[in-house]
């Protein structure tokens, strides 16, 4: 230190002349920073739900566009007792398969099983049925109701910290 109380200058690179950045440790840092996984409830009223329908292109392994799909992004503030966080999720009435990943690229392949898009869809359709008792009659007014009426998501933390949806179901009392 100076006679001044100033900090005294310091050379960047031979501070940090032996420091690797650690990656685990960053990632780490991002999960850790993340909202915690759990159950979310909505509060349309308090906190409104936005609705982002999109179409985009579906794509082969090699990039070659062989069609389209349908989707709406639902997004907005989310609670769970104490905590506030901003969920985004998408659901699809197209069906789609869940494809095969390798090292985080895509094989070509697809499982027999639905992705996230349909399965989150197909939880939504439930949903509104179980809480108005009929099954909705068309796509708006399933995403009228996902924006206007509160209902539950599941969520688990992703790789970069923000939260996954992992289910979607009526609201409750909470826990």
């Amino acid at each position: 230190m100076t006679e001044d109380n100033e900090q005294p200058v310091v050379d960047l690179e031979s501070l940090f002349q032996d420091e690797v950045i650690n990656a685990e440790q960053v990632n780490q840092t991002i999960r850790d920073s993340g909202a915690p996984a759990g159950t979310y409830q909505s509060n349309p009223e308090e906190y409104p739900l936005q609705a982002y329908p999109k179409e985009r292109e579906l794509k082969d392994v090699e990039g070659q566009v062989v069609g389209k799909r349908r989707s709406i992004d639902i997004v907005g503030l989310f609670t769970m007792k104490d905590t506030k966080t901003r969920i985004r999720f998408t659901i699809s009435p197209d069906y789609g398969k869940r494809k095969v990943y390798v090292d985080e690229s895509w094989t070509g392949e697809y499982l027999d099983k639905p992705d996230s898009q349909s399965k989150l869809y197909a939880m939504a359709v439930k949903t509104y049925e179980a809480t108005r008792n009929e099954m909705p009659k068309t796509v708006p007014a399933l995403v009228e109701f996902l924006t206007e009426t509160p209902f539950r998501v599941r969520t688990m933390q992703g790789r970069d910290g923000e939260p996954v949806v992992l289910a979607i179901s009526p609201a409750g009392r909470g826990r």
